[in-house]
């Protein structure tokens, strides 16, 4: 359609930021408005930011209509305002001549984002009076992408939002786009802003985001950390948006693996572990928004760990938990060490066990004791599970190893055999309970609260699922996975529908 005018008044959309460039799937699909007073008197108008008008108006490849949506039908995705759509008041405006009334829209804000393909993007508005405004129809591109890497976290202790970054690369593309997402407070698969590119990156590279303590007090404000080879780069973002970059840092360490969560103070404290010249090693860096250049620390290890995790305050000593295995017999030790890498503690183990590690997490939630959750398996019977509870000074309880219902087996010689899990990450949800996300061989996309049993949520027949990960909001817990063309897969109490 092209764009029309209701006497003095034009509505124009343009593509906003890089949606005027293919975009990966899930990466914000974003566009300007404008309605534009062109003739020479002051206009009273209705404004662009209103419930229900403007509508976005979208289309398939052959111009047939997908959907159409208002700032009504996002801030029921966000929020969950479930008023009865009826009218209410108008905000208007007064447009000089030649002023223009702006807004912006994130397409997946309204509505689920759509699979690679082209499409089409269209506004109408009803700036006063009965005529409607139409914008020109604007195309966009989606393409495939493979997801390399990817973590998640909250934007505050009280998990309001998540916060999702993950680095996707188109197909036939030598790099991966960073992209940061933040969902709305209903579910995990609700966006509110995003995903936001950030840059490209090598492939191969690893991702981390930051946590805010439970005595933190601060505005929305993140960290996400890249790790590509022996290069850290550290990013702070605001609701996904960027705001500052420091230089980059060269780490101690080719083969880095981020602590996932590491510590936001306002300034980051980012963590890893890897292999430096002198052994394995613990990795710091602390940066802030200002800094012109950062100092890497380490701080040797008495093994290499397979997995970590990290409990800490705003001020004080930053408790580290790791996972070493040498296939026989499993460790945890603990260490603690401050922000510039002083050791406050020393390394000591605090475990041993002839069962396997699967994963751990840090529970942060405000106002209880900070503690890990390790979620340990029998080497043989892959579906005997037990957790392991330690508090932040190293005081365990461990539990008894019990069979799952739901895990993943295979036949072997007409029998049932438990098998491994491929990919399985551990979360934990308001209360402090448990949440169990996984995949395996086939690329089936299994999950429940492990007081229950595991449900098969996606067969990996329709794709093979990547990078499970778990939404644990204050008021939704849902689960989701990448889907080989780099979507996203939701499903469980906070899924809308995908």
């Amino acid at each position: 359609m092209s764009p029309s005018t209701q006497g003095a008044l034009a509505l124009r959309a343009a593509p906003r930021g890089e949606t005027a460039k293919p975009l990966v799937p899930e990466q914000a699909a974003e566009f300007d408005l404008f309605l534009r007073n062109q003739s020479k008197a002051p206009l009273v108008v209705n404004s662009l930011d209103n419930r229900f008008t403007p509508i976005i108006h979208l289309f398939d490849a052959q111009g047939r209509p997908l959907g159409h949506y208002t700032q009504a039908d996002g801030r029921a995705r966000i929020v969950g305002d479930s008023a009865p759509k009826a009218r209410e008041s108008i905000r208007t405006e007064t447009l000089a001549p030649g002023e223009e009334g702006t807004t912006w829209v994130n397409v997946w804000s309204r509505t689920n984002p759509y699979p690679p393909g082209t499409y089409g993007f269209e506004a109408t508005h009803q700036a006063g009076g009965a005529t409607v405004l139409a914008s020109a129809r604007l195309p966009f591109e989606i393409v495939a992408a493979q997801v390399g890497s990817a973590a998640l976290g909250y934007d505050k202790p009280i998990r309001t939002n998540t916060v999702l970054a993950w680095l996707a690369t188109p197909k036939g593309g030598r790099t991966a786009r960073l992209l940061i997402r933040l969902s709305g407070f209903t579910s995990h698969q609700a966006v509110q802003f995003g995903a936001t590119p950030h840059g490209e990156f090598p492939l191969n590279s690893r991702v981390s985001v930051s946590a805010t303590p439970p005595d933190g007090a601060l505005p929305a404000v993140g960290w996400v950390g890249v790790v590509s080879g022996d290069t850290l780069q550290l990013i702070q973002h605001n609701l996904s948006m960027p705001m500052s970059r420091p230089p980059a840092a060269t780490l101690p360490s080719a083969d880095a693996v981020p602590v996932p969560r590491f510590p936001n103070r306002g300034r980051a404290v980012f963590l890893a572990t890897g292999t430096s010249a002198k052994g394995p090693v613990l990795i710091g860096v602390k940066a802030s928004a200002s800094d012109t250049a950062l100092h890497p620390w380490s701080v040797s290890l008495s093994h290499k760990p397979v997995y970590s995790a990290c409990a800490f305050m705003m001020a004080g000593a930053i408790t580290v938990l790791l996972a070493s295995d040498d296939d026989r017999i499993s460790r945890l030790s603990r260490l603690e060490v401050s922000e510039d890498g002083a050791v406050i503690s020393a390394e000591r183990v605090i475990r041993e066990s002839t069962n396997e590690v699967l994963a751990m997490v840090t529970d942060l939630r405000g106002g209880e004791p900070l503690s890990f959750v390790v979620l340990e398996a029998d080497r043989e019977r892959h579906d005997y599970l037990a957790f392991v509870k330690i508090a932040a000074n190293g005081a365990l309880k461990a539990t008894g190893l019990r069979a799952v219902a739901g895990w993943p087996a295979v036949e072997v010689n007409g029998q049932r055999q438990p098998e491994r899990a491929r990919d399985l990450i551990l979360e934990t949800d308001d209360q402090g309970l448990p949440w169990l996300a996984l995949t395996d061989s086939r690329g089936d996309f299994r999950g429940g609260r492990m007081d229950g049993a595991l449900s098969l949520l996606r067969e990996g027949r329709l794709g093979r699922a990547l990078f499970p990960h778990i939404g644990a909001l204050a008021r939704s817990v849902s689960f989701a996975c990448f889907t080989p063309d780099g979507m996203l897969f939701h499903s469980g109490s906070g899924a809308v529908g995908h």
